[in-house]
């Protein structure tokens, strides 16, 4: 079913938009991590405080704004993306998940996480999907292929200690929920691939690919996933790398460097200052292949498999 809006593009002047289906979108939070994996899509591998982190509140303000804009199909998820949720919980976590439930009443929100810090949170985390209902619980696996380590040891000890909690039921061993909410999922997560999607310098910078062909770049370079479109404190992006990238060049002090002007200057939509050829230009191309995508690897080569990750490749000793 279509819904049509109106939107004040220009003074007197009124435009009438059809809203725009997302299927999977991202809410990010904040940079900072508890790992550091190398390639990390959003860059949490560099940053490590809150001097770059959008303004929660202001991404909260905003939200009725993007739900005149935006449906999120029956089937559909919003993700809290970071960072690591627990390193931003009663603050930001808390009131953003709220508040997405209030103006989105009927999507399925996802709450991700490496799953180190599981353990200290585990009444709090019940505590808020069973309010919200509908919410899931990702669990990722950074380390399946290196869980002997002492990290790895941590990792399993801690997730375990979660899911014995006598208010969670095993479904199988990669899915539970909290009993007497069906919709409150838990999920494990690893995936095939982990993309590496910048260019590591030997002097410490990073360089986008300009592979000068975005198809493949998608194919072998996409680490968000061709659907998932990434807000930004108040702006909507294609992907999470470039919704990430102004923090994250600001930091290695390259906002400046030439080879990634033009990845900077993404037509994002600007939520607070409405674009309609910005957001036409998104709903366009919303999981296609786009020059921007070539920022990003071609190569097959430099994909990184989940199970040959080490901890070494999770927490460099020089970041």
């Amino acid at each position: 079913m279509s819904h049509w809006i109106c939107v004040v593009v220009a003074r007197w002047k009124i435009t009438v938009i059809d809203k725009f289906q997302e299927t999977i979108l991202n809410i990010m939070y904040g940079y900072r991590c508890n790992f550091s994996c190398e390639g990390c899509c959003t860059g949490s591998n560099y940053i490590k405080n809150n001097s770059y982190d959008p303004d929660i509140n202001k991404t909260i303000e905003i939200l009725p704004a993007l739900a005149n804009l935006v449906d999120i199909a029956d089937t559909g998820m919003i993700t809290l993306l970071g960072g690591d949720i627990f390193m931003y919980w009663p603050d930001q976590i808390i009131p953003l998940t709220l508040a997405i439930r209030k103006h989105f009443p009927n999507a399925s929100i996802n709450l991700f996480t490496n799953g180190q810090l599981l353990n200290k949170y585990t009444d709090e985390i019940i505590d808020l999907m069973t309010t919200i209902d509908n919410c899931k619980l990702t669990i990722s696996q950074h380390l399946i292929g290196d869980l002997e380590t002492a990290l790895g040891q941590a990792w399993t000890r801690n997730v375990s200690q979660f899911l014995n909690d006598s208010r969670i039921w095993k479904i199988h061993n990669d899915h539970y929920h909290i009993k007497g909410y069906l919709d409150c999922n838990i999920h494990f997560y690893n995936g095939i691939d982990w993309f590496t999607w910048y260019k590591q310098e030997a002097d410490g910078r990073i360089k986008p690919h300009v592979s000068q062909d975005p198809v493949r770049s998608m194919q072998y370079g996409c680490a968000s996933g061709p659907l998932c479109s990434t807000i930004f404190e108040t702006n909507l992006y294609k992907c999470s790398s470039l919704a990430t990238l102004d923090g994250l060049l600001s930091l290695k002090g390259q906002k400046d460097d030439p080879d990634w002007q033009d990845y900077l200057n993404y037509p994002h939509v600007d939520l607070n200052n409405f674009d309609l050829e910005n957001f036409e230009y998104h709903k366009k191309n919303h999981g296609k292949p786009v020059a921007y995508c070539d920022m990003c690897s071609a190569s097959p080569r430099n994909i990184i498999k989940w199970m040959d990750r080490k901890q070494n490749m999770v927490l460099p000793a020089t970041k």
